[in-house]
């Protein structure tokens, strides 16, 4: 989020090549468009496991498949919280995958919902 911000945000080039490498091993597909429709069920994402009264009063509930925030595609929890940290806002923006995709803006301090995440699919005990 840090060498995002300061080549987009401050205009600082001399953190491009940090911002490069961290993006290349974070996104090894390079950080893509977050969808704005899928025909079929994401076969990747950060799957909600467990939603809270809070993130329920912005529409983000259990069983929900983020697949973007802040504009930008997330395959697991770790793209979504390097994609998170591209933006320093309050309000979150969301695109969930619920039978199909919507985008949902969460105000929420700190940029966090008090939900628990697992990646998508999820594979046994490893997540």
């Amino acid at each position: 989020g840090f060498y995002y911000r300061a080549v987009h945000t401050h205009g600082r080039v001399g953190y491009q090549q940090k911002l490069e490498e961290q993006v290349r091993t974070i996104f090894p597909a390079g950080m893509q468009p977050a969808p704005l429709s899928l025909t079929d069920a994401p076969s990747s994402g950060v799957f909600v496991y467990k939603d809270s009264e809070f993130s329920r009063r912005y529409g983000v509930q259990a069983g929900d498949v983020i697949v973007g925030i802040e504009g930008w595609k997330v395959d697991d929890q770790r793209q979504y919280r390097a994609a998170s940290a591209t933006a320093l806002s309050s309000v979150m923006k969301l695109n969930i995958w619920r039978g199909q995709v919507r985008q949902v803006e969460v105000h929420a301090p700190a940029r966090l919902m008090g939900v628990e995440f697992r990646n998508h699919p999820m594979k046994g005990w490893t997540d």
